[in-house]
């Protein structure tokens, strides 16, 4: 889970495998989002209501981006 006062750039660890379900939810100071190639799933609603997100940078490894996901 991403902290809601969180802003900036935020980059996924690498070796991470998904994005969990809601987990930037909110996290309306984020502006960009850098997801790397081992995540393979971006779950359900994962940036959902990220209201200041400007840039998404998708690995090549994604294979699967979930409903609501931005």
């Amino acid at each position: 889970m991403c902290p809601m006062s969180y802003e900036g750039e935020f980059k996924v660890p690498d070796g991470v495998e998904y994005t969990s379900s809601r987990a930037f939810i909110s996290c309306s100071r984020i502006t960009k989002i850098v997801i790397p190639d081992s995540v393979w799933d971006i779950g359900y609603e994962s940036f959902s209501q990220c209201k200041n997100l400007q840039t998404i940078v998708i690995g090549n490894g994604v294979e699967e981006i979930d409903e609501g996901a931005f």
